[in-house]
Formats: structure tokens, sequence, C-alpha cells
């Protein structure tokens, strides 16, 4: 039967308004559902088991399951009407069913409160008990299963995989998320429950009947049987696209499944280790344009252990950033002429950090690796920048916007390191924030900074191998492009005649002009240029403003500013990559950045190659 509680008059009136997380612009519920069962089914994995199974199934309406859903429903439905929903009558679909094997099930009291999963699944929102390298953290994710529902409502059965005297089951519970609502002169909170005859406090107990279990079972063909796990129905379901689905499926969990972790099937159509190849280049928007390179890329990094890794000292991130300081000369110099031969390179990075504690801080060592390659037949502008904890990816801390030519891995393994992530992601997991109210319960000031040089590793690895590759000598610009030199100095593109002058007389050495500082180095590039650090640029010179003018070769070659309708960003020419500046703001001709890292670079490409392309480039922004 189902149970609402009635309002308090005393109590805080509070909307679900946690479900926009889970459906919106950047992302449809379709792919949150994808995420979160998923993400929920690895964390419950049994440690004996050798993968995660989770099975997807859409049932269509029979006239049984009809006259049993609305028998299941009927004590709901006057409530799910005074939300102002309604339950249309010929909704095709009957429910759909999602089932994970090889986990644990919800373990915990299932007729009292405590800490175990069973409450936290049923009778917590917002708050979650997970800890360590579980994937979720607050308590929201379940809201998909009512989001995906007209009804708002879902079931779950489970069997446990018991320990000591507790009872395995099978448990049947459901619950219903609306509005505030009322019904006559009652008002009622948003959480109904499905369940047994309430107690006295309005708590409500799973179902154990065998006879209610098994018509359940029979009526959503469920497949549980005796084997441990959750099975989850929501009936009425909105749109379901399985298709869609497989592609949110491969673009999330292509860690677990390459590494045979993790199993997916939809019907009959199932995801693993070895399907994921043929199924990523048939689907429309998979995980890479080029999923075969991508894919080989993800298995390469993650069948590397951790003492084939090149371990750094754990001083890198005493500056929050990856820089040369950190390697040996002899180091980066070899991992540099890997790089540029296209093979996969794997760094160990060791990380401190301090929990507050009421008397002393708890100190806690742990580790987590980047990996990159920049394959020869990675086609220009296809990089791709992602960050993995543990399976769980986290798509909106991608760094990589302009173009970047290489793939690059951040994984977090290590049980300290994913529960230091999580505790600083948002509600739907898709980001690392530095000051999270969690993380700062946790940990302290210093160690909560670390997260700015966890999130920023990737791309300072990118910054220091790429700013040696394709590198060509000022000399062969010929008269396709010319540099004026940001120092006043004569350009190196083009030599002067030198003339012969009279032996100057000595010179006291206090009298002589120090050298002017070299900030700024030109290359260029087919069609295009670079611009990256000068040869006496330093940390103490950042952060600074730079502006670069682009034209074209005047009356005695000199330099003429191009007019701005023959300089449209897009059309006449493109921002392929920059490392270590602002995002860059690009006016016509002129293109203006903030330099904030030694090793910065900007590379423009696609103009046309017969232009007598030239560029001027200038500290401070020029109005």
């Amino acid at each position: 039967m189902w149970t609402f509680r009635k309002r308090d008059r005393a109590g805080v009136e509070q909307g679900i308004t946690q479900r926009n997380d889970f459906n919106n612009e950047d992302k449809e519920l379709s792919e949150n559902l994808i995420r979160e069962t998923i993400q929920n089914s690895l964390d419950a994995r049994d440690g004996k088991a050798n993968h995660v199974e989770v099975k997807f199934s859409l049932l269509k309406h029979s006239s049984d399951s009809k006259t049993y859903l609305k028998t299941l429903m009927k004590d709901a439905a006057q409530h799910i009407k005074a939300s102002k929903i309604e339950i249309p009558n010929n909704e095709k679909d009957s429910a759909l069913v999602i089932e994970d094997y090889g986990t644990s099930g919800l373990t915990g009291s299932t007729d009292n409160v405590d800490d175990g999963n069973f409450n936290n699944f049923w009778r917590k929102h917002g708050l979650s008990d997970k800890t360590g390298s579980s994937l979720g953290r607050w308590g929201l994710g379940k809201l998909v299963y009512s989001g995906t529902s007209v009804s708002n409502t879902f079931f779950g059965l489970t069997i446990r995989k018991a320990e000591g005297d507790e009872h395995r089951g099978p448990f049947l519970m459901g619950q219903t998320v609306l509005s505030r609502h009322s019904i006559g002169e009652n008002d009622y909170e948003t959480h109904g429950m499905y369940g047994t005859e309430p107690e006295d406090d309005d708590f409500v107990s799973a179902i154990t009947e065998k006879k209610d279990i098994d018509q359940f079972v029979e009526t959503f063909k469920l497949d549980r049987h005796e084997k441990p796990g959750l099975s989850i129905v929501i009936p009425y379901p909105k749109d379901i696209d399985f298709e869609k689905m497989i592609e949110h499926t491969i673009n999330n969990y292509y860690f677990a499944l390459i590494t045979s972790d993790l199993k997916v099937t939809f019907d009959k159509k199932e995801i693993n280790s070895d399907t994921i190849f043929e199924l990523a280049k048939k689907s429309k928007k998979g995980p890479h344009k080029q999923p075969d390179i991508f894919l080989k890329f993800i298995k390469e990094a993650a069948d590397i252990k951790a003492n084939e890794m090149l371990k750094l000292k754990e001083s890198w991130i005493d500056d929050q950033k990856l820089d040369e300081d950190d390697f040996e000369l002899d180091e980066l110099e070899e991992i540099r002429e890997r790089y540029k031969k296209g093979e996969l390179i794997s760094l160990l990075l060791p990380i401190t950090l301090i929990k507050n504690k009421a008397n002393d801080d708890e100190t806690v060592n742990t580790e987590f690796s980047v990996f990159i390659q920049k394959p020869d037949s990675l086609e220009a502008g296809q990089g791709i920048d992602l960050y993995q904890r543990g399976f769980l990816s986290v798509p909106g801390q991608k760094k990589f916007k302009y173009g970047e030519n290489a793939f690059a891995l951040l994984y977090a393994k290590d049980k300290a390191i994913c529960s230091f992530l999580a505790e600083a992601e948002n509600a739907a997991h898709e980001k690392w924030i530095l000051n999270t109210e969690k993380l700062k319960a946790i940990y302290n000031e210093e160690t909560r900074n670390k997260i700015k040089g966890i999130r920023d590793s990737l791309q300072d690895l990118y910054g220091l191998l790429e700013v040696v590759v394709e590198e060509e000598n000022l000399n062969a610009l010929n008269n396709f492009f010319y540099v004026v030199n940001p120092e006043n100095e004569p350009s190196p593109a083009k030599k002067k005649k030198k003339k012969p002058r009279p032996s100057p007389e000595p010179v006291d050495p206090l009298d002589i002009k120090p050298k002017q500082k070299v900030i700024f180095k030109a290359t260029r590039h087919k069609t295009g240029f670079k611009i990256q650090a000068g040869e006496d640029l330093q940390e103490s010179d950042l952060p600074i403003k730079a502006t670069v003018k682009m034209g074209y070769m005047g009356d005695k070659e000199k330099f003429v500013k191009g007019d701005d309708h023959n300089f449209v960003l897009g059309r006449d020419f493109k921002i392929k990559q920059n490392v270590g500046i602002s995002t860059p703001i690009v006016t016509g001709s002129v293109i203006r950045f903030e330099i904030e890292k030694t090793y910065f670079f900007i590379e423009a490409t696609d103009f046309d190659e017969h232009r007598d392309l030239m560029i001027s480039i200038k500290r401070g922004y020029d109005e």
C-alpha cells in the first residue's frame, strides 16, 4: 500500500528543484539515467564478482500488466492527480526495467533506520553515506528514476548478499516524488512510499510476502531469481530511446567497458570490451570521431601498471602546477622525444591530503595517473582530455577547447584520491569544484587548493610536451610570413646587410645597456603561425598582456595592419590551440590575451598560404 505523510504546519515547504541537475540543456534525462544507474551498480559491486552487469529492457503493455499497474498505483493516483500530473491511458510501454548483477544488493535494515544502503536508497534525500572510491555522493541521483516516469514513480526489488543472520530477501518497495500537494483539507509531503502498512509514526517497511513478490516479478518479467542485486521498475516511462542510451553508455563508461569491469545490455544488444569498438563506430555521437584509436588509447593506458610509470616528486603540487622544474632535465627531454614519436606517456603524480581533525590533522598519502599520446593518425584538432574518478567520467572538467592535438587522460584510482575528488564534485558529478561544503568540512585549506593543480595537470603536461613539437626556425619563413619584433630589434626573419663601421671606442662595462628581454618567439606553420615563450620569459614577469596584430607587407617591407573584414575568425583563419594563456579575444585582425604560464603558446591556422601575411606582437592591450 501507499503512504503519504501529512505536512506539519510548522515545517518548511521545500520543492524538488534538484531534478534540474539531471535534466537540463547540458544533459538530457536519458544520459543522466545511464550515469546514475550504472554508477550506483558499480558502487554496489560485490568484491568477489569479476564484473558488474546492468540490463535494460522495455516491457509492452498487456491486459494483465495494465490491470496490475492500475491496482498497484490505486492508492497513489489521487496524490499524483493532486500534483497536477495526468497518466495517459494510451501509454504503449508498461515499464522500463533495469536489473544489475555482480552487486551486493541493498544491504542494511529494511524495517528500521540505519546507515545501510537500503535506508540510504529509500529514505534519504540529498544525503549520502558513500565514502572512499564510491562514485556517488550527493544522495540525489535516484531522482532520475522517478523523473523518468510520467507518474514520477519507481519500484525496487532487491536480493542481498547477506552477511551473518541478515535476511537475503527479496524485498520490495516503491516511491513517488511529487510536489507538495493538498487533498481536501490535508496537505502532504513530496515523497510517498509503497510498502507495508505504516506504523504509528508513518514508517513504512519493505514488502516480503511471497505472493506479492511473485506477482510483481511475473508481471514485470524480472530475471532476479536468487541472484543478489537490485531490480528497478519504472512504470509509465517517458520517451525511451535505446540507441541514444547505448551512445550515452559508451560515452560515459568506456573506461569500465574497455577494462571488462562492466557489461551493459539493452534488450538483447550487449556492450562489452569486445563489442564497444564496433558499436562506437556505428554511433552517431560516439566518444570520439576516430573511435578506434581513441579506445585503443584508453585500453593501453588502463593496462599500464603503476611501477611502469614515471613517478614525480611530491613537490610538483607545491605551486599548483606541473612544469619543467618538476622533472629532471633528462627525464623531460626523453618524454618529449617519445611524445613526438607518437608514444604513450604515463606519469604517476603523488599527493598528500590533510584531513581536518578535532585535535590532530590526519595525513594521507595518495596518487593519481596522467597519460598523453599524439597518435600519427589523429586528425588535426581532434584531441581530447578525459577525467576519470574510478569508473566515473567527469565530463565537465575538460579543458581542451582549441583543437589540441593529443589524447590525454587523468585517472584517479586510489581510494583516498577518489574520496577527495568525490567531495569536490557538483551534484551531477560533472566538475571538481574548489570549495564545496563537503570538501571544507573534511580537508584543510592547503589540501583543498590542490584541486586546482590536479584539474590543470593534463593541460600543463600538454603544454610542456607540445611546445617543442613542429618548431621551425624563423629564418625559414621567407616571404610567406614576417614578424615585427616585439622589442623593436631587427627581425631574424630578414637579415639586414652589414655596413662597415669603424672600431668602437672602449666602453666601461658599467655603461653597457642590458640586452632587451625576448619574451615572444614566433614560428611558422604551413598556413599559419605559432607564438610561444621567448628565451627570457620568467615566472616573475607574469601575468603579461599581449596584443597580436595581423596584416600585410607594405612598402619597404613595413607592417600594415589588415582590415578587420579580411580577418574573420572561422572564415579566414581559426585559433587552433592555446595553452597557458587566458581565452583569446579576437576582434577582426587583432588577438588579445593574457599570458599566465611561462610555457604558453597560441597557434593560428587556415590562412590563405598565398597571402603575404605579417604579424606584430607587443606587450599590453592596444586600443
